[in-house]
């Protein structure tokens, strides 16, 4: 695997493959991204004094876990990102 940061090479390099986390239910997963994933957390701060946009996105969220869903007795979806760990020269 090459890896590289504005263009320019960075060794060694790790990839990591896909990881599956479970939630009970999709609103349990929508719950816990709403309460500690960043980018979530600010997109409910951003829309707080709109309960109808804030419905909407409780709405969306279950939706994408129902939708991604590969579990049989709870809510299991696959996660596919790249950890990269380098070393500057």
């Amino acid at each position: 695997m090459r890896c590289s940061a504005i263009g320019s090479p960075i060794w060694p390099c790790a990839g990591r493959p896909p990881e599956s986390a479970g939630f009970a239910t999709p609103e349990l997963f929508r719950d816990s991204f709403k309460t500690r994933y960043g980018p979530i957390v600010a997109a409910y701060q951003g829309i707080a004094a709109d309960p109808e946009r804030v419905a909407a996105l409780d709405h969306a969220l279950a939706n994408m876990a129902r939708r991604h869903d590969r579990g049989a007795a709870s809510t299991v979806m696959d996660w596919e990102y790249l950890l990269l760990t380098a070393r500057r020269r």
